[in-house]
């Protein structure tokens, strides 16, 4: 999930960099492209986490893909 974050953070600052040569020199972004920036990636990364559930075949519960075991029920499972 960390890493998704780092990804959407690192994709958002390229795009904004990109209008850099419109910008004087000096003025190279603020706090609130920042804070923009995190927030972006914050909202990211818990849309892709929401996407990235499923559901474990004994207990029906939302689980993480590529668990091994159901954190409720215990039971072992095999991802294909």
């Amino acid at each position: 999930m960390l890493l998704e974050r780092i990804k959407i953070f690192s994709l958002v600052r390229r795009i904004r960099k990109s209008d850099m040569p419109n910008r004087s020199k000096g003025d190279e972004g603020s706090v609130w492209d920042f804070l923009a920036g995190l927030t972006i990636g914050f909202i990211g990364s818990t849309i892709l986490s929401f996407f990235m559930k499923s559901e474990c075949p004994i207990c029906k519960n939302k689980i993480e893909r590529g668990v091994t075991i159901c954190p409720s029920c215990k039971s072992e499972l095999n991802w294909k």
